[in-house]
């Protein structure tokens, strides 16, 4: 029986940017990128990387998707232990730093990494800027039955885009546009522009968090998948 995750996704922000979803313990992590990719509207076109806050021995600490063989390690179900596939000589010289020491993300499930109440990971999202997107990921509860399908349960505040230069930035512009345009100085207009935040909502309002919305087009990106065989690393139900 597949047990089902209920899981909070929280930017680091005040006030707190958040999603709740419920979503299947056997799906691979890469399974839960596509999801958080879906949740925040994002374009999927940079590096992401999952690290584990408390980890267990035979579990690495990073997970994504290895570009290059070299320095990066894969993970082998059947043994629980981490196999190196090809190092570099050691006379070459290697910055050491997690993004050389990734671990195929495609090869673990979320209930490997998250296997008690409380426990958390992070998410790591490459911007093209200097801040990268944080975001922390909290098993709140485990299900013994629940839908194959992934599904949003609650939220709050919209969502950041990704162009903008991290969630500090995005949260002062929310409260900048809480006051009318007319009160904008030129300066905090130039502000905007310069952080892709200018014209990005309807009327200068932005959206409120819609649980129906988030709902439907998560289940839709799933069922598309599913339907393409676009992922198939993890199973459909």
């Amino acid at each position: 029986m597949n047990q089902t995750y209920i899981l909070k996704i929280e930017f680091n922000c005040e006030p707190l940017i958040w999603r709740r979803i419920s979503f299947p313990a056997h799906y691979n992590l890469y399974a839960l990128h596509h999801a958080l990719q879906n949740l925040f509207d994002w374009s999927d076109t940079n590096t992401h990387m999952f690290e584990l806050i408390k980890f267990s021995r035979g579990l690495s600490p990073y997970y994504g998707l290895p570009d290059d063989p070299d320095g990066v390690f894969t993970y082998d179900l059947a043994r629980n232990n981490i196999l190196p596939m090809k190092l570099p000589s050691p006379k070459i010289k290697m910055e050491v730093h997690p993004w050389n020491y990734r671990t195929d993300c495609r090869s673990v499930s979320l209930a490997a990494v998250l296997d008690k109440v409380g426990k958390a990971i992070t998410y790591l999202y490459v911007s093209d800027w200097e801040d990268d997107w944080e975001v922390t990921i909290t098993l709140e509860a485990i299900n013994d039955e629940g839908p194959e399908m992934p599904r949003v349960l609650d939220g709050e505040l919209p969502a950041p885009p990704c162009q903008c230069s991290g969630v500090d930035t995005f949260v002062d512009a929310l409260e900048l546009y809480q006051e009318p345009r007319e009160d904008w100085d030129e300066d905090d207009e130039e502000w905007l522009e310069e952080n892709d935040l200018l014209d990005i909502w309807e009327n200068d309002i932005p959206p409120p968090f819609s649980l129906a919305e988030a709902d439907k087009s998560l289940q839709h990106c799933f069922r598309a998948a599913w339907e393409a065989e676009a992922w198939p690393d993890y199973p459909s139900p």
